[in-house]
């Protein structure tokens, strides 16, 4: 990353006392790209808050401010979006392992990664206050359960035909008839026992 884009925070310079950081931050066009729904980064204060002793230290950043998004369900309209959220940061000078953040070659601490993390993590991804009812593409078309309930009780259900044929497959099919084999005929009624009858002899 080019050094004037660089937030840095030097440890060396810490008292030892919690104090708040100047921070001076701004996105460029290419990590604006990164929020599709932001129309507009109205004015927004990042701060940073230092604490800790000895190796351990808490840094805590804050992020206050709005932004002007884009309607996620109709596209067009725009909402104004407050924003108010903090994150808390674990630096660890001798244990990396323990910390949130790593140093840079020269000791120093790079903060705009977490600041834009932030960001990230405040602005909403899908934003709307409209109620979702229908959005009809080339490819799909999408709509809410309450919509799609009304269809159904107006008998405009865009998803009858699917409805119709699992209703047919969970129908119950009536009992095959078992055939009785050729040359046999089917007994009915009781079974009296059957005595065979002894052939006669003819004497000479």
């Amino acid at each position: 990353m080019n050094k004037d884009l660089r937030i840095p925070l030097d440890l060396a310079s810490f008292s030892g006392e919690e104090e708040e950081l100047d921070l001076d931050f701004d996105l460029t066009d290419d990590e604006k790209r990164a929020f599709q729904n932001v129309l507009d980064f109205k004015e927004i204060v990042l701060k940073g808050y230092l604490s800790g002793a000895d190796n351990l230290y808490k840094l805590t950043l804050t992020c206050k401010g709005s932004v002007l998004l884009r309607d996620g369900h109709d596209f067009k309209r725009k909402d104004l979006y407050s924003l108010d959220d903090q994150v808390d940061l674990t630096i660890d000078h001798i244990d990396e392992e323990n910390s949130d953040i790593h140093p840079e070659p020269d000791g120093s601490y790079d903060l705009r990664s977490s600041l834009i993390a932030l960001l990230y993590d405040a602005i909403p991804k899908n934003y709307s206050e409209i109620p979702l009812k229908k959005i009809v593409t080339d490819d799909y078309t999408l709509l809410s359960e309450e919509e799609n309930e009304r269809q159904k009780n107006a008998g405009n259900n865009p998803f009858a035909v699917l409805d119709s044929l699992k209703t047919s497959k969970t129908e119950k099919k009536p009992a095959k008839k078992t055939s009785t084999p050729s040359g046999l005929k089917k007994k009915t009624g009781s079974c009296k026992p059957v005595t065979k009858k002894k052939k006669s002899t003819n004497s000479k």
